[in-house]
């Protein structure tokens, strides 16, 4: 008859240690970044395909933002549309029309280009506004990246 291999305290300790490691650093990364940037924006993702739908071919994601109640407000008066509760704002680069290369620059604190802005507002479940501009509105965690 053989003898069952238990294994000792030590090994058992060591397993739970390494576990809880794992899965610590597994679900911090899985929401510290967004949260950290305050661009939480999983409620966006229904505003995807519309937003895709709404701009046509050509261009390339940006990034999606949940927009804030000050910055709806405030990007309400700018871009003249009618607010709801949650908007989400999608952002694509376009190619420039007079070189028709993918242009991005930096002026101060603002990225110019050529920007196709789309505001999806999560209550109706619609696009509310696809505003052609060239510079982006609010900062996307991403957009700071490709300059």
């Amino acid at each position: 008859m053989r003898a069952k291999f238990t294994p000792s305290k030590y090994v058992r300790r060591g397993v739970a240690v390494v576990s809880l490691l794992f899965a610590t650093t597994v679900l911090s990364s899985c929401g510290g970044a967004s949260a950290g940037l305050g661009t939480s924006s999983s409620p966006c993702y229904a505003a995807l395909p519309p937003a895709f739908q709404a701009v046509g071919s050509g261009g390339r994601m940006i990034g999606v933002r949940l927009l804030s109640s000050k910055n709806s407000r405030r990007l309400e008066r700018v871009f003249q549309y009618k607010s709801g509760d949650k908007i989400c704002l999608v952002a694509f680069e376009f190619p420039n029309p007079k070189s028709g290369k993918m242009t991005v620059t930096t002026d101060v604190d603002r990225i110019i280009g050529n920007f196709r802005l789309v505001f999806f507002d999560l209550s109706k479940s619609k696009v509310i506004l696809v505003h052609q501009s060239n510079f982006l509105p609010v900062k996307f965690a991403h957009s700071f990246a490709i300059v």
